[in-house]
C-alpha cells in the first residue's frame, strides 16, 4: 500500500514535537542507572563547578608550604607501612584560609591527575545538596566512576542491584556504592593504580537533615536533630572507609575546631588511631604569606590612582599583618574595601582602618580585630540597624532557589520602591556583600564573602549595639511580606495575602484581578492561552497577551479615536478661525485613516492567532501502518499498540510542532473489525442526535429548510436594523469615545419601551425558525 510521504519531497519540518497515544500500557525501561546517580548529586559542591567560580583560592605565591604538605602527604603517604594515616583534618578559626588553601589543593591534585573526589559544604548556598549529608555519597560516587571504565561499571552494577540505594542510610550507600565497587575493581583489575585525595571542605557548615515534624509538642514530640550530629555521621563514614584495606585514596577534611569535630579527632577520646591534625593557625604562621600578599594588592593600588612610592606610609602593611592574626580574611576584606568604589578617598581610608582598635584592651578572642573591622565597616552605613536587618533578610532568601535574585529582594524589602533604599543602604557594604550591579541584579543574586561576617552578627558579645535578636528578625522579614501583600502592590490590586491553596474558585486570583483593573480583557485571555499552550510558537504569542502587547494596541487606537472626535468636535463647535490652527481636519482625517487601515489590517491577518492556537488535524483513516511508517521513520518514533483483544479502539495520536504550528495526525487500527464494531455500538448511544458530515442527506430538503429560515428571519432583521438607526450620531459616537455619561444617554432608560417590544417577536420568530429544522437533529 503506497505511503503518504512516497513521493513528498521539498519540504521541511523543523521544531518538532510529539505525543503518541495508542491505549495500551507502556512500560518504560529503567533509565541509565549512573543518568539516576547523577541526578541526586550535589553539582555545585564539585570543586570546579559554576557555582564556585568565585569561590576564594591562595594568591600565587602564597601559602605554599601549606599546599606542598599536604600534596605530598596526598602522593608520599605519612611513611607508616603497618598503619598508614589515611585521614588529614585541616582546622583553624573562621579566616585563616581553609577554603581558599582546599580549592588551590583540588586544580593541583586535578592537574596532576591525583584527584579522586571534592564535596565543598556551604551554609549559605541555594542548593540544598550543599548545606546537607543528603547528596553526599552519590556525589562522591559520581566522581569516582570518572575514574576507570572497570569502577564506573560496577557502580552502575551497584545502582541497577539497588535501586532504592540512595533512600537508605549514608553507611549503607558509602558501602554499596563506593567501598564494594572500590573492593571489586582493587581486586580484580590489571590497570594502574587509584590513588589520590578525595578532599572535603567545610564539614561544619553541613545542616541537620530532619525527619521528623520538630513542630509536634508534647508526648509524641521528637527532638529535633542537631548539625553535630549529621557532621558525627559523615565522619564515621570516613573513619569507616579509610579503615578498609582496599580504599585506595587519601581523605582531607577541612573544618572550624567545632566541639563534634575535636572530640572525634581527639586521640584520648578516639582511641583508634586513624588521622593526622593540622592546625592552620598553630603549624603554618601565615604572616609573610599576608604580607606578601598585601603588598601585591597595595601595589596594584598604587598604580591604578597613580600614587607616589611611599604609599603606604611605612610601618602600614607591619599593622595590617598584626591585626590580621594570621586570618586572611581580614586583610582580604581590608583589600576590598579599596577595589568597591568606598565613598572616602583611598588614603583616608587607609588611615580609619589604621586607627581601628579592637573594643576590649585585654581579650582571649582571636577574632578581636576582624570584629573591629566589620564594626567599622557596617557603621559607615547610614543607617547601620537596618542595613543589619537587610544582611539578614538577605542571607534567610538567598537560600531558596533561583527566583530570589538581588532586584526581587530589593522589591521585597524597601519600603519606598522610588527610593533605591538598597543602594542607600549597602552602598558602602560591598567588602562585606557581594552586590550584584543594577543591570545584573534581574538575573544574580547577593552573595556574601565570608561566614564569619555572620557569625560576627548572631553573637551579641562581638557585634555589640548592632546585635537584632531573633524576634526582631523575623518581625522585619514578614513586615516585608505583608507589605507585599497590601494594595496595590498585590496581584488583585486589594489587600489580600495571596496563597498557593486550593481554596478558591479556579481563576479566583485573575478575576480579582480583572475586576479591580489589575488586568484587562486580553491579557487575562493571554493567561489562560498560555496555560493551554503546546508549542513555543503559542506560548510566545501567549506571552505577549498577558504581558500587555495586545492591550497597548487596543489602547493607542482608542487614544487616536478620541483625539479625533475631539478634533472633530472643536471643528464644528468653533469652526476655522483663530483658535483653531490651519490643518487640524486634514490631520485628524489622515489619523483616522490610519485607525481604519490598522483595524482592517487586523481583520485581514487570515486569522493567524487562531490557527496559531488551535491544532490542525489530519484523520488517515484507512491502514494507516502503512501510512504512517515511513513518517514515523523520519521522526524517529518508536511505535507499539497492544493487541485488539487487550483494547475496544486502537487509535494512534501523532501531536507535532511544526514550524509553531500545533498539528495533530490521527490513525486507526485497521484490523480485526469486530473491535471496531463493538467500539461503535460503545458510542452509538451519545452521538445518535449528530449527524456527520459525510453523512447522506437531501440536499434539496436542507435549502427548502434554510429558504424558510431565512425569510423567517427578515422581519426580525429589519426590526434590529430599526433600532440602530435610531440617533445613530449621537449614539454611536458616545459608545466610541465612552462619553455616555458625559452626554447623559441613558440609554437604558431611554429605550426600555424599545426592549420590552423587541423581545416577544423575537421568542416568536425564535420557536417558528426551530420548527423548521429536523427533529432532533443538528445540521453542522
Amino acid at each position: 500500500m503506497a505511503s503518504n510521504l512516497k513521493n513528498a519531497h521539498n519540504f521541511r519540518i523543523d521544531n518538532y514535537s510529539y505525543n503518541y497515544n495508542d491505549n495500551s500500557v507502556n512500560v518504560n525501561h529503567s533509565a541509565d542507572p549512573l543518568s539516576e546517580l547523577r541526578a541526586r548529586i550535589a553539582a555545585g559542591a564539585i570543586h570546579d563547578s559554576a557555582e564556585r567560580c568565585d569561590a576564594p583560592k591562595c594568591y600565587p605565591e602564597t601559602r605554599v608550604a601549606v599546599q606542598d604538605n599536604l600534596y605530598r602527604w596526598i602522593v608520599d603517604g605519612d611513611g607508616e607501612v603497618e598503619q598508614p594515616k589515611k585521614v588529614k583534618w585541616v582546622t583553624g578559626p573562621a579566616g585563616t584560609g581553609k577554603t581558599a588553601v582546599m580549592g588551590s589543593l583540588a586544580d593541583r591534585c586535578a592537574e596532576d591527575g591525583v584527584l579522586g573526589a571534592t564535596f565543598f559544604f556551604a551554609s549559605w548556598s541555594a542548593s540544598i545538596g550543599r548545606r546537607r549529608k543528603t547528596a553526599f555519597v552519590a556525589t562522591i560516587a559520581h566522581q569516582l566512576a570518572q575514574h576507570q571504565e572497570d569502577l564506573k561499571n560496577a557502580i552502575s552494577a551497584a545502582m541497577e542491584k539497588n535501586p532504592g540505594v540512595l533512600e537508605k542510610k549514608l553507611h549503607v550507600q558509602m558501602e554499596t556504592l563506593v567501598l564494594a565497587p572500590l573492593r571489586e575493581v582493587v581486586r580484580q583489575s590489571e590497570g594502574p593504580e587509584l590513588r589520590g585525595a578525595i578532599i572535603i571542605d567545610g564539614l561544619d557548615e553541613c545542616e541537620a537533615e530532619q525527619y521528623h515534624d520538630t513542630k509536634i509538642t508534647g508526648l509524641q514530640a521528637t527532638p529535633p536533630r542537631t548539625n553535630a550530629q549529621d557532621q558525627l555521621e559523615i565522619l564515621q563514614i570516613l573513619q569507616a572507609a579509610s579503615s578498609d584495606p582496599d580504599f585506595p585514596f587519601r581523605i582531607l577534611i577541612a573544618s572550624r575546631p567545632e566541639r563534634v569535630f575535636r572530640r572525634f579527632f581527639d586521640p584520648g577520646i578516639n582511641p583508634t588511631s586513624f588521622a593526622q591534625k593540622l592546625d592552620l593557625n598553630v603549624e603554618h604562621n601565615a604572616d609573610a604569606d599576608i604580607t606578601l600578599f598585601l603588598e601585591a594588592q597595595f601595589d596594584l593600588i598604587r598604580r591604578s590612582h597613580n600614587f607616589p612610592q611611599s604609599w603606604p606610609p611605612p610601618g602600614t602593611i607591619r599593622t595590617l599583618v598584626e591585626n590580621a592574626s594570621g586570618q586572611f580574611i581580614y586583610a582580604a576584606t581590608v583589600i576590598r574595601l579599596f577595589d568597591t568604589g568606598h565613598r572616602e578617598p583611598p588614603k583616608a581610608l587607609l588611615e580609619a582602618m589604621l586607627k581601628v582598635e579592637a573594643t576590649r584592651e585585654t581579650s582571649s578572642n582571636p577574632l578581636e580585630q576582624l570584629d573591629a573591622l566589620y564594626m567599622r565597616i557596617l557603621e559607615s552605613s547610614p543607617d547601620p540597624p537596618l542595613s543589619v536587618r537587610w544582611i539578614y533578610a538577605i542571607h534567610l532568601l538567598v537560600q531558596y532557589p533561583t527566583e530570589a535574585s538581588a532586584l526581587k529582594v530589593n522589591m521585597l524589602l524597601q519600603t519606598d520602591p522610588e527610593s533605591n533604599e538598597a543602594e542607600h543602604l549597602l552602598g558602602t557594604l560591598h567588602s562585606l556583600i557581594q552586590i550584584p550591579p543594577h543591570s545584573g541584579q534581574t538575573r544574580t543574586k547577593y552573595g556574601f564573602y565570608h561566614k564569619s561576617l555572620l557569625d560576627f552578627l548572631q553573637d551579641p558579645g562581638r557585634c555589640g549595639k548592632l546585635y537584632v535578636g531573633e524576634s526582631e528578625r523575623r518581625v522585619f522579614v514578614w513586615g516585608a511580606f505583608v507589605r507585599v501583600c497590601a494594595s496595590p502592590k498585590s496581584f488583585t490590586s486589594e489587600d489580600v495575602l495571596e496563597l498557593h491553596v486550593h481554596s478558591g474558585q479556579p481563576g479566583e486570583f485573575t478575576r480579582r484581578a480583572y475586576l479591580n483593573g489589575r488586568l484587562d480583557l486580553t491579557q487575562v485571555e493571554g493567561l489562560k492561552d498560555l496555560i493551554d499552550a503546546e508549542t513555543e510558537g503559542q506560548r510566545r504569542v501567549a506571552v505577549r497577551a498577558a504581558e500587555g502587547v495586545t492591550k497597548q494596541k487596543f489602547d493607542k487606537l482608542r487614544a487616536d479615536i478620541i483625539s479625533s472626535l475631539a478634533k472633530f468636535e472643536a471643528l464644528l463647535d468653533f469652526g476655522e478661525g483663530e483658535e483653531i490652527k490651519e490643518g487640524v481636519y486634514e490631520d485628524a482625517k489622515s489619523r483616522v485613516q490610519k485607525v481604519l487601515d490598522t483595524i482592517q489590517g487586523y481583520l485581514n491577518d487570515h486569522r493567524r492567532g487562531e490557527l496559531l492556537c488551535s491544532a490542525r488535524d489530519f484523520w488517515t483513516t484507512e491502514c494507516w501502518e502503512e501510512q504512517f511508517a515511513e513518517f514515523l521513520g523520519y521522526l524517529n518514533v518508536k511505535r507499539r499498540l497492544s493487541p485488539p483483544s487487550q483494547a475496544p479502539r486502537n487509535t494512534l495520536e501523532l501531536s507535532l510542532d511544526i514550524g509553531g504550528l500545533p498539528v495533530v495526525w490521527y490513525g486507526r487500527h485497521p484490523e480485526d473489525q469486530d473491535v471496531e464494531k463493538r467500539a461503535s455500538e460503545k458510542t452509538a448511544e451519545t452521538e445518535k442526535d449528530k449527524v456527520p458530515l459525510d453523512a447522506h442527506y437531501d440536499p434539496e430538503y436542507v435549502r427548502r429548510t434554510l429558504r424558510k429560515i431565512d425569510w423567517r428571519m427578515l422581519p426580525l432583521l429589519g426590526f434590529l436594523y430599526a433600532i440602530a438607526l435610531i440617533d445613530r450620531t449621537n449614539l454611536g459616537i458616545a459608545r466610541i469615545a465612552g462619553m455616555e455619561v458625559d452626554l447623559k444617554l441613558y440609554i437604558r432608560e431611554r429605550y426600555s419601551i424599545a426592549s420590552m417590544i423587541y423581545f416577544p417577536p423575537y421568542i416568536i420568530l425564535y420557536v417558528s425558525i426551530l420548527s423548521y429544522l429536523p427533529e432532533k437533529r443538528k445540521i453542522g
